[in-house]
This record gives C-alpha cells, structure tokens and sequence, in this order.
C-alpha cells in the first residue's frame, strides 16, 4: 500500500495484492488518512478473497500498520473500517 499527497490537497492511496496466480489493484481517490488507506486495503483484499474461486479461503495478510493491527484488537474501537474489516474476516472463517 502506498500514499501520496497531490498538491497539498488530496490523499491518493494504491493498493497491491500480490500472490502467485492472482493480481489485484485499486486506486483510492477520495480523501482519507493513512490509518483509514490501511484499514481500506486489509477490506479491499478480504473482499477480494473472498470472491476468488478457490476452496482455499485461507490468508495471511502482512501490513506494516500498527494501529490498526491494536485496533483490530480493541474491543472497544468499533469505528466503520475496522468493524467491516472484523465481520468480512469472520464470514471467511
């Protein structure tokens, strides 16, 4: 995952799954932290597994992000990313 500012203005986030059979890439356009770039490619790539046609649903997911890994971890923090990202990990249990 990558971020770049433009102009000042604007937060643009890219995302990369890199696996041996598959690829996967998007661009976020609109305006978000870092944490939320972060949280946004942990879902992306959940979701993406999850409509991939293979019996084999397992992952390991690598991010350098430690806020949202304690998060993750909080049961308290219940904001939108982090409670989607929870539920979309459950659906692939």
């Amino acid at each position: 995952m990558a971020a770049s500012q433009n102009g000042g203005r604007r937060w643009h986030s890219r995302i990369q799954i890199r696996h041996p059979h598959l690829k996967f890439k998007i661009q976020v356009k609109q305006k978000c932290t870092n944490n939320q770039a972060e949280q946004l490619a942990i879902l992306k790539s959940l979701e993406y597994i999850e409509n991939i046609h293979t019996t084999d649903k397992s992952v390991t997911i690598y991010t350098d992000s430690q806020t949202t890994l304690d998060s993750l971890q909080n049961n308290n923090i219940h904001t939108y990313l982090i409670e989607k990202i929870r539920r979309k990990a459950t659906e692939l249990e």
